[in-house]
């Protein structure tokens, strides 16, 4: 009786992190790094997670898809790829461009309609290194408080006043590159 109910939600609400969280042994992954995963995936085929909260405040899409990720962490725990994800470090470029080239060689086998955002042109490829490049500078510009606080507080506005333009003006440059392609 409790199985059919559960069935029932699933079929009505969709899936959530935990519920692709119980395919596997806590000791292999766990649910965090699942979330992390699930989230990273939903941000690189271009979907907020906040888009798909339910009014339990739950992250649920639908069953196809939560099978599918299912799919993908057991091959990439298999694989070793998630060694690195289980110790909770930063993610590199290098690993953030590993994965979703793995995404991309599988992308055949994702659900409809979530495909058609996976598949990459040049313009969302572009798009995708662009903003892969701003999140690393951005990254960077926040470790800056931990490495300016040395300096008396005039010195690190003069740091930050100096370093914004510079960015200002890679950020330009590489939009007219990637406009020109």
């Amino acid at each position: 009786m409790r199985r059919k109910i559960r069935d029932r939600k699933i079929r009505e609400k969709g899936v959530n992190v935990p519920w692709i969280a119980k395919h596997f042994d806590p000791d292999d992954i766990s649910e965090r790094t699942v979330k992390r995963y699930v989230y990273w995936f939903l941000d690189y085929v271009g979907v907020d997670p906040e888009t798909l909260r339910g009014t339990d405040k739950q992250v649920r899409f639908e069953r196809p898809l939560g099978e599918f990720l299912v799919k993908l962490i057991r091959e990439d725990l298999n694989s070793g790829f998630l060694k690195k994800v289980r110790t909770d470090q930063p993610f590199t470029l290098e690993e953030v461009n590993q994965f979703q080239e793995r995404l991309i060689a599988r992308s055949h086998r994702i659900p409809e309609p979530w495909k058609s955002q996976i598949v990459e042109t040049d313009e969302t490829r572009a798009m995708r290194k662009n903003r892969d490049l701003r999140k690393l500078i951005m990254d960077d510009l926040k470790r800056l408080p931990d490495i300016v606080p040395q300096f008396p507080p005039t010195t690190q506005n003069e740091i930050f006043s100096r370093i914004a333009p510079i960015i200002h003006s890679f950020e330009d440059e590489l939009s007219q590159r990637i406009q020109s392609k």
